[in-house]
């Protein structure tokens, strides 16, 4: 069951964003979403940075390109990152 918290505001939202996008984390080789924990935070992603669209990570590695959330994220990354 997916939760409100679980979608970002522009996955919820897209007619508004124009853009559909997924939290970074979700791109993520190291995310393990039963968990909802990874290398950086194996007692738990807080939710502060869990889902925000971006974020700087050392530990972050894109999902191969056959994931669902690979496009999203990417463009994510392109978009804001700084």
């Amino acid at each position: 069951m997916i939760r409100e918290e679980d979608i970002s505001p522009s996955m919820a939202y897209p007619d508004c964003w124009g853009v559909a996008s997924v939290p970074m984390c979700n791109g993520c080789k190291s995310w393990q979403w039963e968990k909802d924990v990874c290398k950086r935070y194996p007692k738990g992603i807080p939710g502060s940075i869990r889902y925000e669209e971006y974020h700087e990570c050392p530990e972050f590695e894109l999902v191969a390109s056959g994931d669902i959330n690979y496009k999203y994220v990417k463009a994510n990354i392109e978009r804001l990152k700084k």
